[in-house]
């Protein structure tokens, strides 16, 4: 049996609450069948945010109230942990990656 001590417990368990959030944030809440819901269709433009936050900030009043700049915030700050979790200063080591090279 492995110790795994309160200080790596309490992180598993933030970790795995951090990626439960993650899933719920992307795939809930569910539509309702009945509704009538559709899907928006494809975004084929990967720069289409530089476009929406230039037309919040160009509108009158405030463009941190602007629905699209509060997406791409509120995104960046959730996914900014799995990037801290990559970088051998805050784990001591790098998990293999898609170029295919890795220290463990």
């Amino acid at each position: 049996m492995v110790d795994l001590g309160a200080g790596r417990t309490l992180l598993w368990a933030a970790a795995l609450i951090y990626f439960w959030a993650i899933w719920s944030y992307t795939l809930l809440p569910l539509p309702d069948s009945t509704s009538g819901f559709q899907c928006a269709g494809t975004n084929t433009d990967p720069l289409q945010f530089v476009d929406t936050l230039r037309d919040a900030v160009r509108r009158p009043g405030d463009p941190l109230t602007d629905p699209g700049v509060l997406q791409l915030a509120l995104n960046a700050l959730l996914f900014i942990p799995l990037g801290l979790g990559r970088s051998p200063r805050w784990w001591g080591r790098v998990w293999p990656s898609s170029s295919g090279r890795s220290r463990c």
